[in-house]
């Protein structure tokens, strides 16, 4: 009985040590995880903030161009600039936006444009209803219609036309932002890829590849129509940030 109760009470306490073992396991575990969460969100932040001064500051050069020579247009972008800071710096920590929002935002941007180009600009969109409230990272269009007007339209004496355009393809979100090439088109692709410097597509990749991984994919191209076409896909995600499906 001794012996029984000896080896019960040590089973025991080897029980219970394995349980403390097995909990403080699970525990550093959760930690690891909240810490690689926490790196991976800081990570994206920092990338999405890298967008809003070089967006500000290609924007305030544009309306310096215009104080002198036309105040009332530099003006009325001074405005619309403030609408759209307002809407892009509310809730600064929300990092995924139903699409419908984020088409919202490249729409007051484009508007800031239509005022300094005039009819030199022409905007289309695509859009199919059906995916509107697919949740994309926040800001993820804005730079990659930027990119088309600073280094297509902008290039072009007569200006151009930009195409936005979303769809679903499967269980896939794919938007494609299309523009007319300007005459130099060489310093806009390079065998298919955009060239080193693109802020805009560089982030735009990177945040792609940290949200999604291979779910994702990004190509930069000339289409058969001689124009330029900066498309992306991401897994479809509605009411759920990515990664928590």
């Amino acid at each position: 009985m001794l012996v029984a109760w000896v080896a019960f009470y040590f089973g025991i306490k080897h029980y219970l040590a394995l349980e403390e073992k097995h909990h403080q396991l699970i525990a550093t575990e959760i930690l690891a995880r909240e810490s690689q969460l926490l790196a991976k969100e800081a990570q994206l932040l920092a990338l999405r903030y890298q967008l809003q001064p070089h967006f500000l500051f290609n924007t305030m050069n544009a309306i310096s161009a215009l104080v002198l020579d036309r105040p009332h247009v530099a003006k009325q972008m001074i405005g619309k600039l403030g609408i759209l800071l307002r809407s892009t710096l509310d809730v600064p920590d929300l990092h995924y936006i139903p699409l419908s929002d984020e088409l919202a935002v490249t729409e007051e941007y484009l508007a800031i444009e239509a005022i300094r180009f005039g009819d030199r600009l022409a905007v289309h969109w695509d859009v199919d209803p059906a995916v509107a409230d697919t949740l994309v990272p926040r800001l993820i269009l804005q730079p990659l219609v930027e990119n088309a007007m600073r280094h297509g339209i902008a290039r072009r004496e007569n200006g151009g036309f930009i195409l936005v355009k979303t769809q679903r393809k499967g269980d896939h979100l794919a938007v494609t932002i299309e523009n007319e090439p300007p005459e130099e088109s060489a310093d806009i692709l390079f065998d298919g890829f955009a060239r080193s410097g693109g802020v805009g597509l560089h982030n735009v990749r990177q945040r792609l590849e940290h949200i999604y991984g291979a779910e994702s994919t990004m190509h930069t191209t000339t289409n058969a129509r001689g124009n330029y076409e900066v498309s992306f896909t991401l897994p479809i995600s509605s009411g759920l940030a990515p990664g928590t499906r």
